[in-house]
């Protein structure tokens, strides 16, 4: 990935956050811990990689019919709408505090 990075023209140490972003922050998001955080990284992440990688397929259909990144784009507006929603009243916050 720090090819990639490198390649846009963003420093390759940025590679180390895919950890943050493609394991934490989803693991946050399920636990309900930190969860508007969490999102808010998940969407950064995924508007990266459709930024990085997937910039061809934009606008293009699947070869049966369907989006291209059909499942990028569930994962970006999930955690969007995760962000804007917060957590929820059964998560471990229990939906109270600063981030919920």
């Amino acid at each position: 990935m720090s090819t990639l990075l490198v390649q846009a023209r963003l420093p390759g140490y940025l590679s180390h956050g895919i950890l943050i972003g493609e394991l934490l922050a989803p693991l946050f998001m399920v636990l309900g811990i930190y969860t508007r955080p969490a999102a808010l990284i998940q969407v950064f992440v995924m508007s990266m990689a459709v930024y990085l990688v997937h910039s061809k397929q934009l606008f293009s259909m699947s070869e049966h019919g369907g989006y291209a990144l059909e499942l990028q784009a569930l994962y970006l507006f999930g955690a969007l709408a995760v962000f804007f929603f917060g957590a929820g009243r059964y998560s471990a916050s229990h939906g109270s505090g600063l981030w919920k």
